[in-house]
């Protein structure tokens, strides 16, 4: 019967050969020992091979198999989903004559595709090794699906967060996590959204974990814990500084200089409760009055600026005008003696600048003012009856008073100005020529009256033309005086220059020659120049002939033949031609 058996399977598979393993004929004649699995039913073919039709043969494998023939019915499973194990062929992938030792799925007749598992392949599985899944000595399918089957021993959360892994991690990568913090009713955001979950899970705790500031930051606290737990009152978790804390609802706002404060600036010690507000408890070292206004800064100084200070100074009686108001109170009130200055007079601040070195007394308001001590007031024509004008408007006191202001001074110029360059030749009225607006120029002197009346060329003339010195008396009125130089006759005609030449000009010799000789000068000798007729050193006044021959004896072609009267045929208007010829 057995062997009748197995020739009827032979010749089944002979008929039936299939495409995907060994021929027909090969599985007939070395069809080998079965798997160890299935060693118990070797010699029963029927099991697995049906001797006619009225079982398929995937039918007779989920005989046994019901787990992958449940799979395969509802389309379930690596099988269910597998094309092979839709068509009932369960030889193309599968054959269990390959030994005791074979593996139970191996070989595979057609490639192994992951993705018909219900467990496809993503992301870093892609790259993992079969072993790191499925267990060398347990059935492929029974690889675990869930994360906590692989990762349990990596799980740093001890299992305390379940085995949905995916709620914060994915395939792709383990790190970072996905995880919507939101969700645990503590939103991270500002500085938060970037930690570490380590930063405030050092543990690895998570569901225990506290939301207060303190539960973190109870180190960090440079309170201390004396401003209680409620952090967020004055900081935020967008930047733990600048503080958001109302220091105004201390009752003490901060504005002006306060304003950009740092708290350690008045909380040296983090103490913040009870601190005082008085203005001494953190300006003492800074009170340049070493306590000697008492406590009440406020009273000068404000917030805004220390140095700027409010003070009525009119409160004292003494009212800051002028360049007193931009003075610094340092400047007449000595470091802490404030309020015990010294007398309100100018000397008490300016007697060491008094120019007078005290010559004038201690009434400096008298010609100085606030305004600008250099810029005098005093009335001199109403206090001395001397009134000040063009250069005397200028000058320092100390250029007339070089005693005391109340030294009595003389009234006449001669009185300051002693060093008399005329030698007392003009006497002490100097206002005659001079006045106050220029000492020098211009002069008041009219010459008119005096005994050389300035005409013509002379009008022109500055003073020392003719005053070489300022000995004005000691000057000599003869023209020859000043003209002695500048005479062409080297003194031929005498010094009376005034016979031939006036002031109006020099050139304009005005000498009436046939008044003064009787020789009238006509025609030609009316052009000539007087040396061409008075050619000795002899003056002008000396008798001089009057015939040709006198003058033109040198000029006479005939050798005096004709004697010395000229004039019969020669004239003055020319010498030639000869007249009547």
């Amino acid at each position: 019967m057995r062997v009748a058996f197995v020739l009827c399977a032979s010749l089944f598979w002979l008929v039936s050969g299939s495409a995907y393993g060994a021929s027909a004929l090969e599985r007939l004649v070395m069809p080998g020992p079965v798997h160890a699995v299935h060693a118990d039913i070797e010699n029963d073919c029927a099991a697995c091979h049906s001797p006619s039709d009225e079982q398929t043969q995937a039918e007779l494998c989920n005989t046994c198999h019901v787990e992958v023939g449940s799979d395969i019915a509802a389309g379930l499973g690596y099988h269910g989903k597998h094309p092979a194990a839709r068509l009932d062929d369960c030889q193309s992938c599968h054959t269990d004559h390959e030994g005791r030792d074979a593996q139970l799925t191996e070989p595979l007749l057609l490639p192994f595709d992951h993705g018909l598992t219900d467990f496809p392949l993503v992301g870093a599985h892609q790259a993992a090794e079969c072993a790191t899944c499925h267990a060398a000595d347990e059935p492929k399918w029974t690889a675990p699906t869930e994360c906590g089957g692989c990762h349990a021993d990596d799980d740093p959360h001890m299992g305390e967060l379940g085995a949905d892994c995916e709620t914060c991690h994915t395939q792709v990568t383990w790190l970072p996590t996905i995880f919507d913090h939101a969700d645990t009713g503590f939103r991270l955001h500002g500085a938060h959204a970037v930690l570490e979950c380590a930063s405030c899970h050092e543990d690895q705790t998570f569901n225990d974990a506290q939301s207060s500031c303190v539960s973190c930051h109870a180190d960090d606290d440079p309170h201390m814990g004396e401003l209680g737990t409620a952090c967020q009152t004055c900081h935020t978790d967008v930047d733990w500084l600048p503080k958001l804390f109302d220091h105004a609802s201390t009752g003490f706002p901060l504005i002006g200089g306060h304003a950009a404060l740092e708290c350690v600036s008045c909380h040296e010690d983090q103490t913040f409760t009870g601190a005082s507000s008085e203005c001494v408890t953190c300006h003492a070292e800074d009170d340049a009055h070493d306590g000697s206004f008492g406590t009440q800064c406020a009273t000068c100084h404000s917030v805004d600026d220390w140095m700027s200070a409010t003070f009525d100074h009119t409160t004292t009686g003494f009212l800051l005008d002028g360049a007193h108001a931009t003075a610094s109170c340092e400047s007449c009130h000595a470091p802490g003696v404030l309020a015990s200055a010294a007398e309100p007079a100018c000397v008490s601040c300016h007697k060491e600048d008094d120019v007078h070195q005290g010559r004038n007394g201690d009434e400096c308001a008298s010609c100085h003012n606030t305004t600008d001590w250099a810029a005098l007031s005093f009335d001199h024509v109403a206090v001395s009856g001397f009134t000040l004008l063009g250069k005397h408007a200028v000058l320092a006191c100390e250029s007339c008073h070089t005693g005391a202001l109340t030294d009595p001074l003389p009234r006449t110029c001669a009185g300051c100005h002693s060093d008399d360059p005329h030698d007392g030749q003009l006497g002490s009225d100097c206002e005659q020529c001079h006045n106050n607006l220029s000492w020098v120029e211009p002069l008041r002197f009219d010459h008119t009256f005096s005994r050389f009346p300035l005409l013509g060329g002379h009008a022109e003339l500055v003073c020392k033309d003719c005053h070489r010195d300022l000995r004005f008396l000691d000057a000599d009125p003869a023209c020859v005086s000043c003209h002695a130089e500048d005479d062409p006759h080297n003194g031929a005609f005498g010094l009376e220059c005034q016979g031939c030449h006036n002031e109006a000009s020099w050139d304009g010799v005005a000498f009436d020659h046939q008044a003064e000789t009787g020789f009238e000068l006509v025609e030609a000798h009316a052009v000539l120049a007087c040396e061409s007729c008075h050619r000795t050193a002899e003056p002008l006044t000396a008798s001089s002939p009057d015939d040709c021959q006198s003058c033109h004896s040198a000029d006479d072609p005939h050798g005096g033949e004709f004697g010395g009267e000229c004039g019969s045929c020669h004239s003055a208007t020319a010498f030639t031609p000869i007249r009547g010829f």
